[in-house]
């Protein structure tokens, strides 16, 4: 574009009736009349820089400058200073081949941009805008970022639990079968071959009064589960009886986690918390009974296709819970309350794959709430091994949710698809052998050995 800028100095001759005041300013024209224009001429008419038609100026300290570029037919610009916005006529005469006279309808009047001394509040707007959806996303990672923090703690404390509960497992002598009680009785329980949960906790609970329910001995609890493995607690001391909910909480409890007090005066350290005597004597040091865990027993077999155990070796495996329910409820599941048991019984419908690691499989239960479960979940398989017709051995084994899709009743009853890791389930496809899948609220981490216990022929020999 074509433009020209006058600087004056003064006002006098024909330019006297475009200014109304006698103050120095500064002009800015786009010209329309003229194709291409080029140079800077001075206000005596010679050019300087660039050669280019010379405009007539009266007796003034003006200069007149072109740039080149002008594309015919677009509109004059006269941009003033704030000091010479008043004017009728804006005019100049062109020498040369050909006389041009520019009237006021040929210039178009804008404020100067020297006069812009700020940002207009549109512009205000959008910057706040802008910074306003940055603070949202900040603010929206600030949970995001607690709630991985509060995982990455639960992976650490498992880990940790886990190979405490091996160590506790030896150091109390859990090996040894004589100091294994049925629950709420001083009878002995071990039958070897056979498979066991051991769970002081749950135990002294429904040791009674009232009478406990009659499938809390038994793990599952949930009526209509077969198989199920005979629930135990172990002795307070050799020879005695069972453990009370105090000595259970301090075995089978993490006491990783301490309990601070912290004093109004944010000054001051936190204070750790005690239990206290009947004497207001420290006693112990109170924790967070956030992690907890149980213990498994399950015979091993030979190989995977024989149905006969080892009679010397047992899996071991130590069930880890965060926050598991502290009432041990053997309440059902409840679709009005939203209520999803602590234990419940599912079945594998069909298997997509052959067992091998676990694989696919679809679950069927009588209510959505008996079926949830999600990644990162733990779950047990158990079942019969068939052998001439009859139920010869009971199989149990733990496995991990790697994937589980919605539940769904389209075709009728629940059913959810599901994948689980861990070692193969042998009796997968087999004809005559349902699978049934135990669902456990809580459950955080497993982790397994082979171990031998007490009475054993490495012992007794």
């Amino acid at each position: 574009m074509f433009r020209t800028l006058m600087t004056l100095s003064g006002h006098d001759g024909s330019l006297n009736s475009m200014f109304a005041a006698s103050v120095p300013c500064q002009l800015v024209w786009q010209a329309r009349k003229f194709s291409r224009l080029a140079g800077c001429v001075s206000a005596n008419g010679s050019p300087a820089g660039s050669p280019g038609r010379k405009p007539s100026f009266p007796p003034s300290r003006a200069k007149l400058c072109f740039l080149p570029d002008k594309l015919a037919g677009e509109p004059l610009h006269c941009r003033t200073s704030p000091s010479c916005r008043n004017f009728s006529t804006c005019q100049t005469s062109w020498q040369g081949t050909n006389s041009t006279s520019f009237s006021a309808s040929d210039f178009v009047h804008t404020q100067d941009v020297k006069s812009r001394r700020g940002i207009t509040l549109m512009e205000v707007l959008i910057s706040i805008f802008v910074v306003s959806i940055g603070l949202f996303g900040v603010l929206a990672l600030i949970p995001l970022a607690g709630h991985q923090a509060q995982l990455g703690l639960i992976e650490d404390a498992k880990a940790v639990v886990g190979q405490n509960a091996f160590r506790e497992f030896d150091i109390r002598e859990m090996r040894q079968p004589t100091n294994w009680l049925v629950r709420g009785t001083s009878t002995a329980a071990f039958n070897a071959g056979q498979s066991y949960c051991i769970d002081p906790r749950f135990a002294a609970f429904h040791a009674g009064p009232p009478a406990p329910p009659a499938q809390a001995d038994f793990f599952p609890y949930v009526t209509g589960a077969n198989p199920r493995m005979q629930r135990i607690t172990l002795r307070s001391a050799p020879s005695a009886g069972a453990m009370t909910q105090e000595q259970a909480d301090n075995l089978f409890v993490s006491a990783d986690e301490l309990v601070f007090n912290a004093p109004d005066d944010k000054t001051l350290p936190p204070v750790q918390e005690f239990r206290l005597d009947s004497s207001n004597n420290f006693v112990k040091r109170q924790t967070l009974p956030n992690m907890s865990w149980m213990a498994t027993v399950v015979p091993k077999l030979k190989a995977p296709n024989d149905p006969m155990p080892d009679p010397d070796l047992y899996v071991l495996s130590i069930v880890v819970f965060y926050k598991r329910d502290h009432t041990f409820s053997t309440a059902a599941s409840s679709a009005s309350t939203n209520y999803i048991a602590n234990e419940r019984l599912a079945t594998v419908q069909s298997f997509y794959g052959s067992g091998i690691t676990g694989g696919d499989m679809q679950l069927t239960a009588a209510s959505a709430e008996d079926l949830t479960v999600r990644q990162g979940n733990w779950v047990m398989l158990c079942g019969n091994w068939p052998a001439g017709g009859v139920n010869s051995l009971p199989i149990f084994r733990w496995y991990r949710v790697l994937a589980a899709d919605d539940p769904d009743n389209s075709s009728g009853p629940w059913t959810r698809d599901v994948t689980l890791l861990g070692g193969d389930w042998t009796l997968a496809n087999v004809a005559g052998v349902t699978t049934q899948v135990v669902l456990m609220k809580d459950v955080v981490a497993v982790y397994e050995k082979t171990i031998r216990l007490e009475t054993s022929s490495l012992w007794t020999q």
